[in-house]
């Protein structure tokens, strides 16, 4: 059997910064992924992975330290209830991740990827978990994107799609189907915040942070994998809506990376173990 090796990138909002640092410094030790594997952040951060040789990815950098300057949440009553109103199903459109993916993407076609790339998402009418390995790049990233109530559902055919975080446990199952004997997982489960949320946004963070935790514990930590599966936990924290965060995030992600890869990848080897950042970074 061929060695592949994966990349299988979790969700977490403007936390998707943290793999940025993670994937620089995968790619100054050399290591090659064959296999991508994203879902809702790690879907957009994934599917640039896909189509970028090592030295070009000092522009997702870039590109995450743009958004930083950007207003992607508007707190505007009028404005969200205008786009409530228009949509029904959303408080935010999609326009900004829309144009990003037009601006980034080399080519809209799965097919034209320079390493296998699926991306997960939630068909929200069955409950069950939806992998696009085929067609729209684009679609498939906002769909994977496509926090409920926050953003809107996307439609493929007469089915309707959300964030593949609703469902998705961890996704490493995913890459082994795909034929990978090994896999680096970048999970951006932190601890909790403590404390009320004070606003709609920190309300669905929250709640989809929970969500996660349970749901990673059942998928990961209590089960066995047939390949070697190198499970990394930055454990950086930050509000999952504020992208201006992204500068501090992208800095300390690389620091942890540094440290973390120094356990992990040793003699040009990757070692099999869950690993966790120092958690001195865990506070902003």
């Amino acid at each position: 059997m061929t060695a592949r090796t994966a990349l299988v990138l979790s969700g977490g909002g403007s936390l998707g910064a943290v793999q940025v640092g993670f994937i620089r410094r995968a790619m100054e030790l050399g290591l090659q992924f064959d296999i991508l594997v994203g879902t809702s952040v790690g879907a957009m951060n994934a599917s640039y992975v896909a189509f970028h040789a090592p030295h070009d990815h000092d522009c997702l950098e870039q590109i995450w330290h743009g958004l930083a300057g950007k207003r992607l949440f508007s707190r505007n009553p009028l404005t969200i209830a205008g786009s409530l109103w228009r949509s029904r199903l959303s408080i935010y459109d999609n326009r900004l991740l829309r144009r990003l993916l037009a601006e980034h993407l080399a080519s809209d076609r799965f097919e034209d990827a320079r390493a296998a790339l699926y991306i997960t998402a939630t068909d929200i009418c069955t409950g069950s978990r939806a992998i696009f390995h085929e067609g729209s790049i684009s679609t498939a990233v906002l769909a994977s994107t496509a926090i409920p109530g926050v953003f809107p559902p996307v439609r493929v055919g007469d089915r309707l799609f959300v964030d593949g975080g609703v469902t998705s446990g961890g996704d490493i199952d995913v890459a082994i189907e795909a034929g990978a004997t090994s896999v680096v997982y970048l999970d951006l489960r932190a601890p909790a915040p403590t404390g009320c949320p004070r606003n709609l946004l920190e309300l669905v963070g929250r709640s989809f942070e929970l969500l996660a935790q349970d749901r990673a514990a059942c998928a990961i930590e209590h089960r066995t994998y047939p390949a070697e599966v190198v499970h990394i936990q930055p454990g950086l924290r930050s509000a999952r809506g504020d992208f201006r965060d992204a500068p501090r995030l992208l800095a300390s992600s690389y620091r942890v990376a540094c440290e973390v890869f120094d356990r992990c990848h040793v003699g040009g080897v990757l070692r099999a173990g869950h690993y966790h950042g120092p958690f001195s970074e865990q506070t902003p």
